[in-house]
This record gives C-alpha cells, sequence and structure tokens, in this order.
C-alpha cells in the first residue's frame, strides 16, 4: 500500500477527506487471503496515510481456548491469573509504526494476546481500561460479554481507540 500523494489530518478532516479516506480504505482487503494480511494491510494504511501516527494495532477479541498454542502460552506468561477457557483476549492481529518493532505483530513484547481476566486486571492495564473506557464500555460488558450488546455499542463507536499524544500518555505507558 503506498502513502496517499497528502497525508490527512484526522482533527480536521472535512466531508470530503471522509469520504475519499473511507473509499480508499475499503479498498485495501481487496485481493486479501486471510484476516490478518487484511489487518495488517489496514493498519499500515493508517500509518501512512494519517498525518502524525506514529503507530497503529488491530486486534480482535478472542476467547482464551481457540487461540493458537503459541498465543496460549504467549498469554499464560503474561498473566498472574491463568484464563480460564472462556477468557476474552484481546489478540493482536497487525500492528505498524515507525518502528521495526511496531511491523511485526510477533515481535511484541507486551501486547500479542492480552487476557482479560479481571476488572482489577483491565484497571492495571492502561492502554486497555483506556480503550474500554473511550468505547463507552463498562468493564463488566468486556469480562462477560452479550454479543448483541457488545456488537451494536462497539459499531456505534466505529471500534476505533485514538491515543492522539502516546508520548507521556497515561494510556500507553510503555
Amino acid at each position: 500500500m503506498r502513502a496517499s500523494p497528502t497525508r490527512h489530518d484526522p482533527a480536521s478532516f472535512t466531508l470530503h477527506d471522509v469520504a475519499d479516506y473511507a473509499a480508499r480504505f475499503r479498498a485495501i482487503g481487496a485481493g486479501a487471503r486471510t484476516m490478518e494480511e487484511v489487518a495488517q494491510a489496514a493498519v499500515r494504511f493508517v500509518v501512512e496515510d494519517l498525518d502524525g501516527t506514529a503507530m497503529a494495532r488491530l486486534y480482535k477479541t478472542q476467547q482464551f481456548e481457540t487461540l493458537p498454542e503459541d498465543l496460549r502460552e504467549w498469554a499464560l506468561a503474561q498473566s498472574a491469573i491463568e484464563p480460564g477457557p472462556e477468557t476474552r483476549c484481546l489478540t493482536l492481529l497487525a500492528t505498524a509504526g515507525d518502528q521495526p518493532e511496531w511491523n511485526d505483530r510477533k515481535l511484541s513484547k507486551g501486547h500479542q494476546a492480552i487476557p482479560l481476566v479481571s476488572r482489577e486486571f483491565i484497571q492495571r492495564a492502561p492502554m486497555v481500561a483506556s480503550l474500554i473506557a473511550q468505547f463507552g464500555l463498562d468493564p463488566e460488558s468486556v469480562l462477560n460479554p452479550r454479543a448483541s450488546r457488545l456488537t451494536s455499542m462497539v459499531e456505534q463507536r466505529y471500534g476505533v481507540f485514538h491515543v492522539e499524544h502516546a508520548l507521556g500518555s497515561e494510556s500507553v505507558p510503555a
């Protein structure tokens, strides 16, 4: 994916910018064979097109028992509490950014599979807590989701979590 000739400033999007961006964004999945390929194209597009974007990540929520073995082991090593089979995990599908290590999800040091084991865990994980708050969700609805309620709430917010200034942000301590 090539960067657009002019990068967009999301803080000052015009209606024309939104329409242009949306049309180009919808086309990024053409020819992709897997969800991961589409996800990687999406985060690369965001980093290359949105002015000031140093990093973009795309997660999906997945039950612990359905994670591939390597991610289950990774999640177990990260959590002080052993996740149950139905524990929801934020699973990193794709990452793109200015630093080389930000361009391969397998090189992520702390975000490959984040098991959401308890309210206390969410409160101690600034990025996760901020993400849930920005989506307007109650941590309980993430820990024990009712599919229709969670889907409708996220769709209303477009599923985008944004930290404008990550350096020094409480939401992104790393």
